[in-house]
């Protein structure tokens, strides 16, 4: 998750997308995705090569995106469209800088990274809490749990997703730390606004039933919990606020 200016190219009118930020641009290209898969074929032709750049034909140009009731039209005022510098010295504008961002595509496996703390990074050790470590990390794997978005989707805030370690542990909301084994919540709808630690293993093989979380949770979803013993530190959901992780 991110924040801040975020630039794009568009080949063919040779025009640079400006967004209010790179969750504006997912979300933006989302809306595309959707209007196209239920049926609404004019900007089909639109083509993402790369969070910053993108092609699209003639028909259904990029810019109208935002101006059309079936497609993008809430990001109107949080997308801009311009031209490229040319040989008819039409719109100055110089080149846009690279901007390293991870594409966040679902079913891929990612390590979590604190954005305060950039040597902390989530870990598990293969039972118990997820915790958070500056010598260690691990790998995370997040998809969107909705079956009708397949993998390889660009995941956005708005997305319920499904955290897991090699696809085998889930990780779940851990309510009562001496429960054994963990309290694990499986009503949808009731798992955004639970608070508690996260896990991945318990005394049992696999932890049951997917938890679902909010993708934008990684923008203040998640905190560093720390515990007397020993001062290990835990990640820990928390619905009334928590840090900013980088996904990498």
């Amino acid at each position: 998750m991110s924040t801040g200016l975020f630039y794009a190219y568009v080949k063919n009118f040779s025009i640079p997308d400006y967004f209010a930020s790179r969750d504006v641009a997912d979300s933006w290209w989302r809306a595309i995705v959707d209007s196209v898969m239920n049926g609404y074929q004019k900007f089909s032709t639109i083509r993402r090569v790369s969070s910053q750049f993108y092609t699209h034909a003639t028909t259904g140009p990029v810019y109208d995106t935002v101006t059309d009731q079936r497609c993008a039209i809430n990001f109107a005022g949080r997308v801009m469209f311009t031209l490229l510098s040319d040989r008819d010295q039409r719109a100055p504008f110089s080149v846009a800088p690279v901007i390293p961002v991870t594409d966040h595509i679902s079913g891929e496996g990612y390590f979590i990274r604190s954005a305060v703390q950039p040597n902390m990074f989530w870990y598990w050790d293969g039972s118990g809490s997820i915790r958070a470590s500056t010598n260690r990390r691990t790998r995370f794997t997040i998809r969107i749990a909705d079956k009708q978005k397949p993998l390889g989707t660009i995941m956005i805030g708005s997305d319920d997703v499904i955290i897991s370690v090699d696809y085998s542990a889930n990780v779940g909301i851990s309510l009562n730390r001496d429960a054994k084994p963990p309290v694990q919540p499986s009503a949808k709808g009731d798992e955004v606004a639970l608070s508690g630690t996260l896990v991945a293993e318990g005394p049992f093989p696999v932890v049951p039933a997917p938890i679902t979380f909010k993708f934008a949770d990684f923008s203040g979803g998640f905190q560093i919990e720390y515990n007397k013993v020993g001062e290990t530190a835990t990640i820990r959901r928390d619905s009334g606020g928590g840090e900013r992780w980088i996904i990498l």
